[in-house]
C-alpha cells in the first residue's frame, strides 16, 4: 500500500471515530435533558403549581380569562400565587416545545 492510501485510511477511520463520539456525547446530553425535565416535572413546586391551577379551573370554569382578571382585583395575594403557578408552568411547557422544536429531544423520550 502507498502512504497515501494509508494516509487516506487513518483520516477516514478517525472521521469515524470522532462522528461516533458526537452521536454519543448528543445522546447523553438529551438523556441528561431528560432527566432534569422530569425531575422538574416531579418536584413539589410543579406539583403545587399544578394542583393550584386545576383547582382554580375546576372553580373558574369556562370562564377562565375573566375569573383571573376578578381574582386580579379582589385577592392581590392569592392572584400572585395563581400567576406564579401559571408562569411556572407555562415556562416548563414552553421549555419543552422549544427544545422538541429545535430537535434536541423527541417527545417520546418524556413519556
Amino acid at each position: 500500500m502507498n502512504i497515501e492510501l494509508i494516509s487516506i485510511l487513518i483520516a477516514t477511520i478517525a472521521t469515524i471515530a470522532a462522528w461516533k463520539s458526537a452521536m454519543e456525547s448528543k445522546k447523553a446530553a438529551q438523556g441528561q435533558l431528560v432527566v432534569q425535565l422530569r425531575n422538574e416535572f416531579s418536584s413539589a413546586e410543579m406539583h403545587q403549581a399544578l394542583m393550584s391551577l386545576s383547582n382554580f379551573s375546576r372553580i373558574a370554569g369556562n370562564d377562565l380569562k375573566s375569573s383571573f382578571q376578578e381574582l386580579s382585583q379582589s385577592s392581590p395575594k392569592e392572584f400572585d400565587a395563581l400567576n406564579s403557578a401559571r408562569r411556572l408552568t407555562y415556562g416548563y411547557f414552553k421549555k419543552i416545545e422549544i427544545l422538541i422544536s429545535a430537535n434536541l429531544i423527541r417527545p417520546q423520550e418524556l413519556v
